[in-house]
């Protein structure tokens, strides 16, 4: 299960700073729950491919870091906070008010020492559908 907030930033027409808070919950067979909390910061940058009447499609690209809590409920782990990065790369169709994307990614991060990862890193394919309301 998943439990996240997304903010993003305009910093020019073309980038933002997009601020995530992400919850994440598992389970493995032989360690019970496991949990990862993130909090990351992305530089979103974006090019426009087309403009049809309706909106304007965008290539976006994001690369940036975060901070990944890990937790385990069979035991206490040495030095659970963990950095990591992020890259992504997807399409938003820009309306005037309403923005729908979609975007591929990947989270690199070093996993800690424990039975519940089975190696020293982390890889995890994102996939994410976006609904954006601009203010």
């Amino acid at each position: 299960m998943l439990l996240g907030a997304t903010l993003e930033v305009p910093i020019a027409p073309v980038a933002g700073v997009r601020l995530s808070a992400e919850r994440i919950w598992s389970s493995t067979r032989d360690a019970g729950a496991v949990s990862l909390r993130q909090l990351s910061a992305d530089l979103m940058l974006r090019r426009t491919l087309a403009t049809t009447g309706s909106c304007a499609s965008q290539f976006v690209v994001g690369v940036g870091a975060g901070l990944y809590a890990f937790s385990v409920e069979s035991t206490s782990l040495d030095d659970p906070t963990r950095l990591g990065y992020q890259v992504s790369a997807g399409v938003d169709c820009v309306g005037g008010r309403v923005t729908i994307g979609g975007a591929f990614g990947f989270r690199f991060i070093d996993a800690p020492h424990h039975e519940a990862f089975s190696s020293d890193g982390v890889i995890a394919p994102s996939a994410t559908l976006a609904i954006r309301i601009r203010l």
